[in-house]
């Protein structure tokens, strides 16, 4: 999805990205990453997030970090500079 210029100018080496289940649904979430494109075609990726977030931790296919009702799922995303 595109991003507006604000968020694009808050990214660096750590960033957080918040899921809000506005709908109360039941869902686990993994592997995230941020997939960036520049307009002139090149590609940056962050490290890919291999934890499993769940929500509601009652849930009984919840799995991995639960997070509670009414929380965002909360997930850091690193981008590696060293490369």
């Amino acid at each position: 999805m595109p991003l507006p210029r604000e968020a694009i100018a808050t990214l660096g080496v750590r960033n957080r990205l918040r899921v809000h289940n506005i709908g109360g649904d039941h869902f686990s979430l993994r592997r995230f990453r941020l997939e960036l494109e520049w307009p002139d075609g090149r590609r940056a990726q962050s490290d890919i997030a291999a934890a499993t977030w769940s929500q509601p931790p009652g849930w009984p296919h919840a799995e991995g970090i639960r997070v509670p009702a009414g929380q965002p799922l909360e997930v850091d995303l690193w981008f590696d500079l060293g490369g």
